[in-house]
């Protein structure tokens, strides 16, 4: 035990027990799926982002065939 302690020492790595490495362990997984979790949500944000600017774009275009049927009505 001493000799792979001298030896983690000497390689400048840390020291650390079981329960240590089974923390850090944890902590690493708990780490990496809160940057899954804000990936995924980055790209619901855009999709649905990218959904709200076409449901505008429609509209408008469907606001506009109307001013035109409307003003075409008007003009007659």
């Amino acid at each position: 035990g001493i000799a792979i302690a001298k030896a983690h020492a000497d390689r400048g790595l840390p020291q650390m027990n079981r329960a240590q490495r089974k923390a850090a362990l944890q902590f690493s997984m708990v780490v990496s799926d809160l940057n899954q979790a804000s990936d995924t949500a980055r790209k619901d944000v855009t999709v649905w982002g990218d959904r709200q600017v076409r449901k505008l774009q429609s509209s408008a275009k469907k606001y506009n065939a109307r001013q035109r049927t409307s003003g075409v009505h008007i003009a007659c």
